[in-house]
């Protein structure tokens, strides 16, 4: 049976939780950690998750590696076929 939940539920923890990955997911002109970081702070735990993910082998097929610029507006940039940006998206998620 599941648990039940009483009291007051911290919010910021909740959100900090959540996440969504759209099927028709955003390809962020930007480097390939900038896609998955979206900001925050590199750790163990959100490398773990791009390996999750399978991101890290894209990532390291990628010339320029985490630095690589994904759109080919960029000079050098690469665009990523549809399974590795998927695998890129679902690294974001997590």
């Amino acid at each position: 049976m599941g648990r039940a939940v009483t009291g007051d539920v911290d919010r910021e923890e909740l959100r900090e939780r959540i996440s969504v990955i759209m099927q028709d997911y955003t390809r962020w002109p930007m480097t390939a950690l900038e896609n998955i970081t979206m900001g925050r702070a590199i750790n163990e735990r959100l490398l773990a998750m791009a390996t999750a993910a399978g991101a890290d082998q894209v990532i390291e097929g990628l010339p320029e590696g985490h630095e690589a610029h994904l759109d080919r507006r960029f000079r050098g940039g690469t665009e990523l076929s549809g399974g590795q940006w998927r695998r890129v998206a679902i690294a974001r998620g997590f």
